[in-house]
Protein backbone atom coordinates (compact mmCIF):
# COMPACT_ATOMS: atom_id res chain seq x y z
CA UNK A 1 0.00 0.00 0.00
CA UNK A 2 1.61 3.58 -1.03
CA UNK A 3 2.31 5.35 1.97
CA UNK A 4 4.81 7.97 0.39
CA UNK A 5 4.56 11.58 0.11
CA UNK A 6 6.97 13.18 -2.17
CA UNK A 7 7.75 16.76 -2.59
CA UNK A 8 9.32 17.83 -5.37
CA UNK A 9 10.61 21.58 -6.28
CA UNK A 10 12.40 23.54 -8.79
CA UNK A 11 15.04 26.67 -8.75
CA UNK A 12 16.22 27.35 -12.44
CA UNK A 13 16.97 23.65 -13.27
CA UNK A 14 18.06 21.96 -10.12
CA UNK A 15 15.38 20.15 -8.45
CA UNK A 16 14.78 19.47 -4.42
CA UNK A 17 12.74 15.94 -3.93
CA UNK A 18 12.14 15.06 -0.42
CA UNK A 19 9.58 11.92 0.66
CA UNK A 20 8.54 10.94 3.91
CA UNK A 21 6.27 8.30 5.42
CA UNK A 22 2.46 9.42 5.80
CA UNK A 23 2.86 7.73 9.94
CA UNK A 24 5.83 10.42 9.76
CA UNK A 25 4.38 13.81 8.68
CA UNK A 26 3.93 15.58 12.13
CA UNK A 27 7.41 14.61 13.43
CA UNK A 28 9.01 16.09 10.10
CA UNK A 29 6.59 19.15 10.59
CA UNK A 30 7.44 19.68 13.92
CA UNK A 31 11.09 19.80 13.23
CA UNK A 32 10.43 22.24 10.42
CA UNK A 33 9.74 25.46 12.28
CA UNK A 34 12.63 27.57 11.40
CA UNK A 35 11.36 26.19 7.04
CA UNK A 36 10.67 30.16 5.04
CA UNK A 37 10.42 30.45 1.70
CA UNK A 38 14.52 32.39 0.82
CA UNK A 39 12.53 35.26 -0.76
CA UNK A 40 11.19 35.71 2.77
CA UNK A 41 14.40 35.64 4.65
CA UNK A 42 14.94 39.40 3.78
CA UNK A 43 18.15 40.56 5.77
CA UNK A 44 19.86 37.52 7.17
CA UNK A 45 20.22 35.41 4.05
CA UNK A 46 23.63 34.39 3.87
CA UNK A 47 23.20 33.57 7.10
CA UNK A 48 20.02 31.32 6.79
CA UNK A 49 21.98 29.43 3.82
CA UNK A 50 25.15 28.95 6.15
CA UNK A 51 22.86 27.45 8.86
CA UNK A 52 20.81 25.46 6.38
CA UNK A 53 22.65 22.24 5.82
CA UNK A 54 23.03 21.51 9.57
CA UNK A 55 19.46 22.41 10.18
CA UNK A 56 18.33 20.18 7.33
CA UNK A 57 20.72 16.95 8.28
CA UNK A 58 18.23 17.14 11.74
CA UNK A 59 15.62 16.51 9.93
CA UNK A 60 17.42 13.89 7.12
CA UNK A 61 16.70 10.77 9.60
CA UNK A 62 13.56 10.69 9.43
CA UNK A 63 12.95 11.66 5.78
CA UNK A 64 12.86 8.31 3.53
CA UNK A 65 14.90 10.17 0.62
CA UNK A 66 16.17 13.85 -0.07
CA UNK A 67 17.72 13.88 -3.56
CA UNK A 68 18.99 17.12 -5.70
CA UNK A 69 18.63 16.52 -9.52
CA UNK A 70 20.01 18.35 -12.27
CA UNK A 71 18.47 17.07 -15.03
CA UNK A 72 14.48 16.33 -15.38
CA UNK A 73 15.12 12.44 -16.86
CA UNK A 74 17.02 11.79 -13.44
CA UNK A 75 14.54 13.04 -11.67
CA UNK A 76 11.53 11.31 -13.72
CA UNK A 77 13.83 8.31 -13.40
CA UNK A 78 13.70 7.98 -9.63
CA UNK A 79 10.03 8.81 -9.72
CA UNK A 80 8.75 6.04 -12.61
CA UNK A 81 11.05 3.67 -9.38
CA UNK A 82 8.99 4.37 -6.75
CA UNK A 83 5.56 5.24 -8.14
CA UNK A 84 4.48 2.06 -6.56
CA UNK A 85 5.18 3.63 -3.03
CA UNK A 86 4.07 7.03 -3.97
CA UNK A 87 0.41 8.33 -2.51
CA UNK A 88 0.61 12.16 -3.21
CA UNK A 89 2.97 13.70 -5.16
CA UNK A 90 3.22 17.53 -4.91
CA UNK A 91 5.09 19.10 -8.03
CA UNK A 92 6.01 22.81 -8.55
CA UNK A 93 3.46 24.31 -10.99
CA UNK A 94 6.73 25.30 -13.31
CA UNK A 95 8.09 21.66 -13.49
CA UNK A 96 4.02 19.65 -13.82
CA UNK A 97 4.31 22.13 -17.00
CA UNK A 98 7.50 20.39 -18.39
CA UNK A 99 6.87 16.91 -17.47
CA UNK A 100 2.53 16.43 -18.13
CA UNK A 101 2.83 14.40 -20.96
CA UNK A 102 5.31 11.97 -19.25
CA UNK A 103 3.44 11.87 -15.75
CA UNK A 104 0.02 9.90 -14.91
CA UNK A 105 -0.53 9.69 -11.08
CA UNK A 106 -3.93 9.99 -9.07
CA UNK A 107 -2.11 11.28 -6.14
CA UNK A 108 -0.44 14.37 -8.02
CA UNK A 109 -1.02 17.87 -6.37
CA UNK A 110 0.61 21.18 -7.76
CA UNK A 111 2.18 23.20 -5.18
CA UNK A 112 -0.29 25.96 -6.04
CA UNK A 113 -3.20 23.81 -4.45
CA UNK A 114 -1.01 22.67 -1.96
CA UNK A 115 -2.86 21.63 1.13
CA UNK A 116 -2.05 24.01 4.36
CA UNK A 117 -0.48 20.70 5.95
CA UNK A 118 1.79 20.10 3.15
CA UNK A 119 3.03 23.30 2.93
CA UNK A 120 6.17 23.02 5.15
CA UNK A 121 7.56 20.19 3.63
CA UNK A 122 7.40 21.71 0.21
CA UNK A 123 9.05 24.34 1.79
CA UNK A 124 12.27 22.24 2.67
CA UNK A 125 12.03 21.00 -0.70
CA UNK A 126 12.70 24.44 -2.35
CA UNK A 127 15.00 25.33 0.38
CA UNK A 128 16.89 22.13 -0.78
CA UNK A 129 16.81 22.78 -4.55
CA UNK A 130 17.26 26.52 -3.98
CA UNK A 131 20.08 25.70 -1.73
CA UNK A 132 22.03 23.77 -4.26
CA UNK A 133 21.28 25.90 -6.96
CA UNK A 134 23.09 28.87 -4.85
CA UNK A 135 26.15 26.49 -3.96
CA UNK A 136 26.34 25.70 -7.27
CA UNK A 137 26.69 28.75 -9.26
CA UNK A 138 29.07 30.25 -6.12
CA UNK A 139 31.54 27.28 -6.05
CA UNK A 140 30.95 25.06 -9.24
CA UNK A 141 29.15 21.95 -9.52
CA UNK A 142 32.80 20.09 -9.26
CA UNK A 143 33.64 21.52 -5.59
CA UNK A 144 29.87 21.72 -4.43
CA UNK A 145 28.95 18.45 -5.70
CA UNK A 146 30.46 16.38 -2.11
CA UNK A 147 28.58 18.89 0.10
CA UNK A 148 25.39 18.73 -1.65
CA UNK A 149 25.81 14.73 -1.12
CA UNK A 150 25.40 15.33 2.51
CA UNK A 151 22.45 16.12 1.99
CA UNK A 152 20.97 13.51 0.20
CA UNK A 153 19.53 10.08 1.32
Amino acid sequence: MPDLLVFVDESNGVYGLIAVKEGYLRAVVKRLSWVKHYREVRKNKERYLKAFPHRFLKVKQILVYSRIYFRIGDLMRFLNAIKNEIEILVLDDKLYGKIIDKIDWAGLILESRNPAKYRRLMLLADNLANYARIQIFRHGKRKSIKKLKELEK
